[in-house]
């Protein structure tokens, strides 16, 4: 499902449309990707915005609803071509459902954490329910061979699904259901978890358990987002979902509710394990550098708002709110709006004039997983992709917005402002970590790398012509690209990049004895045999993110490593002679890196990086607020420091002074 927003101007409000995947074009998982998971009328709605197709849409008053409401479907498909399903909008499901927990009236709830989704979306369990939950799966344990299989399953069906784990089943909603492999996925109601399981044993709900409440309820933490990548955009790091279910998962926590949005409560989750004080996670998430404080969304707020009213006893007009079966007339909102048929229609009850209708022209759609351009060199120029080139629509089937992408295109040029770069014949290059960087690498005139004030590793590069001896100036500032690595490059890299340059040298210009290479079929085979591997060998090799980028002080500035910190070609690999006089690719120098002692060429491959990522990790999951003594002291890999008991580790691990040798790693 895919979600689109469109703006009204005129109003401020905004609207969302989804695109369901049709039966007929759900993915195969046989087919290895090559059904794109991008539906057409993505594409389609895209691009209508980018050729100013119009989209109009009327508001009508109050007393015309009742008639718009049985015409609204109609005329969506002959003005706009929507096809819209309004049964589904009116009635969310067909199917019989469990009782939810409503807690709108409840400011806080003592919960446990069952299922963690990421590091802000998860599933509890109320405790004062606790006794339910083990009547429920008691009543089920007994009657295990007495359940009939569920015929003619469908989505959105309450039932019975057995859990691969412990072979035992428990209640469910059926998701979705592939036939061609007879599996049903479910969400177990009573956890959160998902899972596949055979139709065969895939078993009616009885009729009393409908009677007890669903045990599980999905929430989102408040207030937080995943940091932005500077180059990228923002995702949350499996370091994020990690600490999170360290702090969280499986632990009696209290939810401090603050709105409940679409069935989802939006919470702040407070530990109050420690009697010295209390810990809200949301914040910890923050301090630990893996998320970013945020404002609610307009929805939440609204919601809270509505929540806080209900609590003192003042009674809410429900939004949207479906009208009884008897009575035809649509619902109002707070405002005098009402939804139709899934057409806007009404005005405020202060702004009542009978007979005018208003016509609004649409602004959008947009999608959040649109990719937007812009040139990687000093000039900073948005880019555009042509409306008759190839990716004129670019959006992210696979939602890599973690880290950086690139496009190239066959003709560039600058558009008749001359401020934005217009692209044709584009190209959105395989999303391959680090794959950005990696080209300015193997293909720059000039390269100057940038490391971390303790040169524990590289933060980026410089790239361009390098420069003009006589002036110290940069040879052509405007083009050189200042680039911000998102992933760990090390000194092997560097030896890789000069190898493949090496040997792009001596296929143009021939070998270190200045020998013509003979180009014959055998040779051209040769050359790029060898070449081949070593790039698909550098690409291929598993690179870890980084969490927190740093964009170098002195940006755009050459040689601002010292001559002592340079570590040339020959220091970085002995075995790479030069190709020739002169070179039509020069080999990249290195810096030279130390760990944390101050030793040279410490923590400097990638492989080593990770294995320090995982010790601290380890780490993570010991420290606690307990005094008892570890079986064996624990060291920091990061800062070299001792601990003895779980308690000191935890104080170590929250220090300013780890934190920050813990962002020159993670």
């Amino acid at each position: 499902m895919v979600r689109f927003a469109f703006f009204l101007p005129s109003c401020c409000c905004r609207a969302y449309v989804e695109f369901e995947r049709a039966p007929n074009q759900q993915r195969d998982p046989k087919s290895q990707g090559l059904v794109s998971s991008v539906l057409p009328a993505v594409l389609t709605a895209v691009k209508m915005r980018q050729i100013r197709s119009p989209l109009i849409i009327e508001l009508d008053k109050r007393r015309d609803a009742d008639y718009m409401r049985l015409q609204g479907e109609e005329s969506a498909r002959q003005n706009f071509g929507i096809e819209i399903n309004p049964e589904r909008q009116r009635q969310p499901s067909k199917h019989r459902s469990l009782p939810q927990h409503d807690l709108t009236m409840t400011p806080q709830i003592e919960v446990t954490v069952s299922e963690v989704v990421s590091a802000d979306h998860f599933w509890v369990q109320p405790t004062m329910q606790a006794a339910d939950l083990q009547t429920v799966t008691e009543w089920i344990d007994r009657r295990t061979k007495a359940l009939k299989i569920l015929r003619n399953p469908e989505e959105g069906m309450v039932c019975l699904a057995l859990w691969t784990n412990d072979m035992k089943y428990y209640r469910a909603r059926i998701e979705a259901i592939h036939m061609h492999d007879q599996v049903a996925e479910v969400t177990f109601l009573d956890f959160g978890n998902r899972d596949r399981s055979p139709l065969r044993e895939v078993m009616e709900c009885p009729e009393p358990l409908f009677k007890y409440h669903q045990q599980a309820i999905e929430c989102m933490l408040t207030g937080i987002r995943p940091p932005v990548v500077h180059g990228g955009g923002a995702q949350w790091s499996q370091h994020a979902i990690q600490l999170f279910s360290d702090m969280a998962h499986g632990k009696l926590l209290w939810a401090m509710v603050y709105s409940v949005v679409s069935g989802v409560v939006r919470c702040e989750l407070i530990d109050t394990s420690d009697p010295a004080s209390d810990v809200s996670i949301n914040n910890a998430l923050v301090s630990n550098s893996v998320a970013e404080s945020c404002a609610e969304s307009p929805l939440s707020e609204k919601a809270h708002e509505e929540m806080l009213l209900g609590q003192q006893g003042v009674e809410v007009p429900a939004a949207a709110a479906a009208a009884p079966e008897s009575d035809s007339r649509p619902a109002f909102d707070d405002e005098g709006w009402t939804t139709t048929g899934g057409i806007l229609h009404g005005v405020p009850d202060d702004d009542y004039d009978s007979g005018r209708v208003e016509e609004h022209r649409l602004k959008g759609p947009y999608s959040t997983y649109e990719f937007t351009f812009s040139s990687m060199t000093r000039l900073h120029m948005s880019a555009k992709v042509e409306m008759e080139s190839v990716n004129s629509v670019a959006i992210d089937e696979m939602q890599t917005t973690g880290f950086q992408r690139m496009a190239i295109g066959a003709n560039v040029g600058l558009d008749s402002s001359g401020y934005s770069v217009r692209i044709r014949e584009c190209t959105i290059m395989p999303a391959i970590k680090g794959l950005p960087a990696l080209l300015v690498m193997l293909f720059c005139p000039t390269l100057e790398m940038r490391a971390d004030h303790h040169r524990r590793g590289y933060t980026g590069c410089l790239a361009g012509s390098g420069l003009n001896p006589a002036t110290k100036d940069a040879v052509f500032p405007d083009h050189d690209m200042e680039v911000v690595f998102d992933v760990v490059f090390d000194q092997t890299d560097l030896v890789n990049i000069n190898a493949i340059r090496r040997g792009i040298n001596i296929a143009l210009m021939g070998n270190e004895t200045n020998e013509t290479v003979k180009w014959t079929g055998q040779h051209v085979s040769q050359v790029q045999g060898v070449q081949r591997e070593k790039v698909m060998k550098l690409f291929q090799r598993e690179r870890p993110a980084i969490l927190n980028t740093q964009l170098y002080e002195n940006d755009y500035k050459w040689n601002q490593v010292r001559g002592d910190h340079v570590m040339t070609t020959a220091e970085l690999d002995p075995n790479l002679k030069d190709s020739g006089p002169v070179p039509f690719l020069n080999t990249h120098n290195g810096i030279q890196l130390v760990d944390p002692d101050g030793r040279p060429g410490g923590a400097s491959s990638a492989q080593e990086i990770k294995k320090m990522q995982a010790q601290v990790q380890d780490l993570y999951k010991i420290a606690s607020r307990s005094e008892a003594p570890l079986p064996t002291p624990a060291v920091c890999p990061l800062c070299s420091h001792t601990v003895k008991t779980p308690r000191e580790l935890l104080h170590h691990l929250n220090s300013r002074e780890h934190r920050e040798e813990e962002r020159m790693v993670f």
